[in-house]
């Protein structure tokens, strides 16, 4: 969890379910959250819920969406035309980052570690990026409709030469 969602205190969030859990199955999603909520101590909290990101995480890991955004993005290229157009709207930094690395991988831009003495990415020149860095919402668009804090849009398009 700590990874998929970037939560700071998953080590303590797993052990507080695992405890509770030893003494009394959770029956509903509200024991759960309390559980997350009793486990992160009021200082560490920040304006979303303690359990927002835990749920996040079991929404991805049960749905595989991180997996199924992986296997499009591999898509891409051969379902488009020469000259046409991807656009993606992700709403959690995990999504952005296959999204950043599966465009830079398939505009031909090695993603591979540093250090490696050989490109093993199958980096290619299939795209061409359209948002070197992601579009994020105006702060007027924030103020008129919250849930758009986290957007990130990035584009790319099919090169027409290959």
């Amino acid at each position: 969890m700590r990874d998929l969602v970037q939560e700071s205190r998953a080590h303590a969030i797993a052990d507080a379910i695992s405890a509770r859990r030893r003494r009394k199955p959770f029956r509903t999603t509200t024991e759960l959250a309390e559980t997350i909520a009793k486990a992160v101590p009021s200082r560490h909290r920040g304006r979303l819920h303690p359990a927002t990101k835990t749920f996040l995480a079991l929404r991805l890991l049960a749905n595989d969406e991180i997996g199924h955004l992986r296997s499009a993005l591999e898509r891409i290229p051969f379902v488009l035309s020469p000259g046409g157009r991807i656009v993606v709207l992700c709403y959690e930094s995990l999504e952005d980052q296959q999204v950043k690395r599966a465009f830079r991988r398939l505009s031909g831009r090695c993603v591979c570690p540093p250090g490696l003495p050989v490109c093993n990415c199958g980096a290619g020149f299939l795209l061409r990026v359209l948002t070197p860095k992601a579009i994020r919402p105006a702060p007027s668009e924030v103020a008129a409709n919250p849930r758009v804090r986290s957007a990130r849009l990035r584009a790319a398009e099919r090169r027409a030469d290959v």
